[in-house]
């Protein structure tokens, strides 16, 4: 720490300290060291007021140049400290981001576990049969477990995409709970179509290569309507029937912008099973969800706009 000092010294402006300034001050930096150590907590005007009296046997000038020594690396340190703050505080957000969506995807992991195992073993079985059970396997759970807990967690996003902050683990366990038969009924739904889609799509890709595109872009269409199924069951209270037209409706409005939601989400997905596979527990599921919801709360909110800008438009010529 002294020697810090003494480096401080080295860095005097020159408009401050000549050369034989600077000298002095180092020659009697470690001896009056200790007086601005103990004295920094009561500010700069304590820092001259010892510095003098310490130095009582010293002339007027010498004096003057260690106080102004003392000031100079009191200036140093607060700036560096001041410097360092600002950039946690910078950093700050994307920590409590960062510490949201892995405690969120943690969840959504948990309970799904036994989904998680089962797409897990797919990795480790090479037998089409194996692999054909264990798809079978996850299909009839799903609507039970997935579904679910992925409303959840769409339900926690929500909360983000709005602006407001909630207990995680008591708002994931709420939606979960208010949720659970909306979801396995719309998982049983989707699920079906998910399978109808698949099953098509590998028909058509072994036997006409052209045929299978049609139901890869059906899957991405699909992936889309499952997305905004997830988002419209927490953010509102419509029948279960309506809310299938709108989410299907809601899905072609802006197509641009829910099909690019869709294929962002599949990279993401593509790259985490395939490539980066640590971010499957901590981030993916989120991610995609936080994705999905803001890609559906923005088509949403323009609908909504719309269809209010027609009715006072009706009213208005009606009166």
């Amino acid at each position: 720490m002294e020697a810090g000092y003494l480096a401080h010294a080295s860095l005097l402006p020159t408009n401050y300290f000549n050369a034989p300034a600077k000298e002095f001050i180092l020659t009697h930096s470690l001896q009056t060291y200790h007086v601005y150590t103990n004295n920094l907590s009561f500010g700069n005007n304590n820092i001259i007021k010892q510095a003098c009296l310490f130095n009582f046997n010293l002339c007027y000038n010498e004096r003057v140049y260690i106080v102004i020594y003392y000031l100079f690396i009191y200036q140093l340190e607060k700036t560096g400290d001041e410097k360092m703050n600002s950039v946690l505080e910078r950093l700050n957000p994307f920590f409590e981001w960062i510490t949201k969506i892995a405690g969120t995807n943690l969840l959504w992991v948990l309970f799904n576990f036994p989904i998680a195992y089962l797409a897990l073993s797919l990795f480790t079985v090479k037998e089409m049969s194996q692999i054909t059970q264990l798809l079978i396997t996850i299909a009839i759970l799903a609507p039970f477990i997935f579904f679910p807990a992925t409303t959840a967690m769409f339900g926690v996003v929500r909360k983000w995409v709005m602006k407001e902050e909630v207990p995680t683990l008591r708002f994931f366990w709420k939606y979960y709970k208010e949720n659970y038969k909306r979801s396995l009924v719309g998982g049983l739904v989707l699920t079906v179509l998910w399978a109808i889609v698949g099953v098509d799509y590998f028909y058509f890709h072994s036997r006409i290569y052209l045929g299978s595109y049609l139901f890869l872009f059906l899957a991405v269409w699909l992936f889309t309507i499952t997305l905004f199924f997830f988002s419209h069951t927490v953010h509102t209270e419509t029948k279960f029937g309506q809310a299938l037209k709108n989410v299907f409706i809601l899905s072609i409005v802006n197509p641009i912008l829910s099909f690019g939601i869709a294929i962002i989400n599949l990279v993401i997905l593509y790259i985490s099973v395939m490539k980066l596979t640590f971010l499957l527990p901590f981030f993916s599921g989120a991610i995609i969800s936080f994705l999905g919801f803001f890609a559906y709360y923005k088509v949403f909110t323009k609908l909504v706009l719309f269809e209010q800008n027609v009715s006072e438009q009706k009213s208005v010529v009606e009166s």
